[in-house]
């Protein structure tokens, strides 16, 4: 199994501190919180591959809808490159908590859903060089290709986890689509068989402010538990 944690928070250069220290102690991940204002992760991170040169470094949790997803997808490729190929996109469809600008407030829960699902896949296309990709929400069409291929990531499929709330479909689906799942407790303790593992049922543990968390090495894909025979 591998550990990472997300640091507690702080300043840049506090959090940019911690992440040092967790490589040198043996950490294999390093993830950072990213909110509608704050620190800003992913320049945060690149600055955190700048220093490292092992552990793996993503966001706990990017709230998609929130965000423009060509835009994300461009961040995350970019720290994959000056990484070398250790960056993780960690996604949901956006818990309001007070943290949401106004105008998003609003939005239904399956509408941003829907906003999540759309995100992903043109986060995929993109990545893969497709000049063009039509989806619900999302369309876009590249008349020059040059940006596509000076943007793509160093892994060959940069792996995407989602939260994953069992045993709603729709939520296990879109786990099926990626490489892996946050597992969410609201609803359920049950721990889902996919490449983000957890050490114990229930969220990532919290101690003394810092949460941390465990996922398989060889990091499979997820699958979906079969349907019980009716009896």
């Amino acid at each position: 199994m591998l550990s990472g944690f997300i640091l507690p928070g702080g300043d840049a250069t506090k959090q940019l501190e911690l992440a040092l220290v967790a490589e040198d102690a043996g950490w294999d991940g390093v993830f950072v919180w990213e909110g509608g204002y704050g620190v800003d992760a992913w320049t945060l991170l690149a600055a955190i591959a700048a220093r490292t040169g092992r552990v793996r470094l993503g966001t706990m949790l990017t709230p998609l809808p929130w965000r423009r997803p060509w835009k994300v997808a461009s961040q995350v490729a970019t720290l994959d490159q000056l990484s070398g190929g250790r960056a993780i996109l960690t996604v949901e469809a956006g818990r309001h908590h007070g943290r949401l600008p106004a105008h998003r407030r609003g939005e239904d829960l399956r509408v941003r859903a829907a906003m999540l699902d759309d995100g992903i896949d043109l986060i995929r296309a993109l990545w893969e060089g497709r000049a063009e990709f039509g989806g619900e929400r999302f369309r876009y069409r590249f008349e020059a290709t040059d940006q596509l291929e000076v943007a793509r990531p160093v892994q060959d499929r940069l792996p995407i986890w989602v939260v994953g709330l069992w045993p709603r479909m729709r939520s296990m689906r879109r786990v099926l689509r990626c490489e892996g799942s946050r597992p969410s407790s609201r609803e359920s303790t049950v721990a889902l068989p996919n490449a983000f593992g957890r050490c114990a049922p229930g969220p990532p543990r919290t101690t003394r402010g810092l949460t941390s968390m465990c996922w398989p090495r060889a990091e499979p894909r997820p699958t979906m538990p079969r349907k019980r025979a009716a009896s």
